[in-house]
């Protein structure tokens, strides 16, 4: 959410709001906890059905093999990796898909409480992503000198599947650092704040 509301509101005289900055920053937060809902169930969507997806073409590479597939146990704890941030994700979006709370477009505490509800959702939700990503360095790696060692990659195929994946993990990693460190951390330690200040 832009918390340039909330700063309006708690820059107001006396830090007291009046009743119209209160209702400008309750309509306000209400609108964007309204565009969260309708974002998380797109992401939850396309989240899962990328997973089935994923599932649906390891099973049929894993026919098209005749039982060779079986083998690759690496290939098998990256999917389920992925299917468990998949679904530890859901959790999440289904988490900011429920109802707005009605004392919301009310009260400012219920508010303050919902957005802090919905930022630490997203924080996690990020956190879940970066987790995969790095999960994801020594599957690979293991996945990489198996196929080496079965002859299905040859040294100069794997320097080039490992370099490749490098960069696409350290780019995600360092992206999903970044979101963390410098979006998300700081967004939920201002509303936690904001909040207690409210309440005392």
């Amino acid at each position: 959410m832009n918390l340039d509301e909330l700063k309006t509101l708690w820059n107001s005289s006396a830090n007291i709001p009046t009743a119209e900055t209160k209702r400008v920053f309750i309509d306000a937060a209400i609108q964007s906890l309204t565009r969260e809902q309708a974002q998380a169930r797109g992401m939850s969507i396309y989240v899962i059905g990328m997973t089935v997806a994923t599932t649906g073409f390891s099973a049929w590479q894993l026919l098209r093999a005749k039982g060779e597939g079986i083998e690759a146990w690496y290939a098998h704890l990256m999917l389920a990796a992925t299917w468990v941030a998949a679904i530890s994700m859901a959790t999440h979006y289904k988490r900011r898909m429920q109802a707005i709370p009605a004392a919301a477009n009310s009260s400012i505490r219920v508010t303050l409480e919902t957005l802090l509800d919905h930022a630490r959702s997203r924080y996690r939700e990020t956190q879940i992503l970066l987790g995969l990503f790095v999960s994801f360095i020594p599957l690979l790696a293991i996945a990489i000198s198996q196929l080496q060692a079965s002859g299905k990659m040859r040294p100069h195929e794997a320097s080039s599947a490992a370099t490749v994946a490098g960069v696409i993990l350290t780019v995600g990693i360092g992206w999903f650092l970044f979101d963390l460190i410098a979006r998300k951390r700081p967004e939920l330690r201002h509303i936690q704040t904001l909040l207690r200040e409210y309440q005392s």
